[in-house]
């Protein structure tokens, strides 16, 4: 005979406590938005599509709403890079190269 308690998944969508992460759902009037990420950290956010997107992380939403950067590219400061080959950005973001050295596969001065 099947079991008639609740499924855990129902349970836990209808008592967990409501919780701001950075996707959530903002006004269509609210230019700016305040948001939590998972890690706790308050980021200021803006309303894009009717949810709080940071503009100087998202992949999908880097420097302007919806700019999608490429599947090579990583969102730092509100520009798509490659951090596999960009001297400023290498391996990830503001991660700079030294003086003359090359940023390949993610790392300075490969050799």
């Amino acid at each position: 005979m099947p079991s008639k308690r609740v499924s855990r998944f129902l349970v836990e969508q209808s008592t967990a406590p409501a919780r701001t992460y950075a996707n959530n759902v903002c006004q269509m009037n609210q230019i700016n938005c305040v948001s939590v990420d998972k890690a706790g950290h308050t980021k200021n956010s803006t309303c894009c599509n009717l949810r709080c997107v940071h503009l100087q992380s998202d992949r999908k939403n880097c420097g302007l709403c919806g700019f999608v950067c490429r599947y090579n590219k990583v969102c730092c400061g509100g520009v798509c890079v490659n951090v596999a080959t960009d001297v400023n950005h290498c391996g990830l973001c503001h991660n700079v190269c030294g003086q003359g050295l090359a940023c390949l596969y993610s790392m300075c001065d490969y050799a």
